[in-house]
């Protein structure tokens, strides 16, 4: 009798430890391949094709014309915002082309007639575009206008954020949203608001998409 035990609990471990291999090796997972990884690509990019969408902040909401979208979603206030002088601690003229270049690599006889926020506020606000593809953000990227082409210096005169939110579409209230986030973030930093460096844009004046308007806000004083 004692040797029967003793052979079923040789039986039931090694039926044990056998089951515990096969699960070890069910969950195994192959090394993602950069094969695999352009495949999965390729195949997403053919079905954003198919479907005629592009993943953004609304990811699954379909594109329209730039045109048609604009008209759907522009709003100008019927009393437009305006900033105070005395709510905005302006940097010198030096101290933004240093935050805006290497130190030294500035341009020569440059003229910069915006405030920090109207040339640099795309690169805090790429969170409006989460789930796009970083290839299409990166070719979208380097198709922005230098600093240094902007009016004066240039013909560009769009504001990069307001081209950032027009190319993906990007919803007010979603654009909102991602202010105040970035506005309790910078408070809890102990940012000062008020400094050019940290200013926050303005919604109701990027919406209106109007160039005159918005480069007229963010005009230096």
């Amino acid at each position: 009798m004692k040797n029967i035990l003793v052979l079923a609990c040789i039986v039931f471990c090694v039926v044990a430890l056998g089951a515990c291999n096969t699960q070890s090796t069910g969950n195994e997972t192959e090394p993602y391949s950069l094969e695999s990884q352009a495949q999965s690509q390729a195949t997403f990019s053919s079905e954003q094709a198919a479907l005629g969408t592009t993943p953004n902040a609304t990811a699954g909401a379909t594109q329209f014309p730039e045109a048609e979208w604009i008209a759907q979603n522009q709003v100008i206030p019927s009393v437009l915002p305006t900033l105070a002088p005395e709510s905005m601690q302006p940097l010198s003229i030096e101290q933004l082309e240093a935050e805006l270049w290497p130190v030294g690599e500035s341009p020569e006889g440059l003229t910069l007639n915006y405030r920090y926020c109207y040339y640099n506020s795309h690169g805090s606000f790429w969170t409006l575009v989460p789930d796009v593809d970083p290839d299409e953000y990166y070719e979208w990227l380097i198709t922005l206008p230098r600093t240094e082409d902007f009016y004066p210096n240039g013909t560009a005169q769009e504001m990069p954020l307001v081209t950032l939110v027009k190319h993906f579409q990007v919803p007010k209230h979603i654009f909102v949203a991602e202010v105040e986030r970035q506005k309790q973030a910078r408070l809890a930093l102990g940012d000062d608001l008020s400094d050019e460096l940290y200013e926050l844009p303005n919604a109701d004046i990027i919406y209106t998409f109007d160039n005159e308007i918005i480069n007229e806000y963010y005009r230096r004083q």
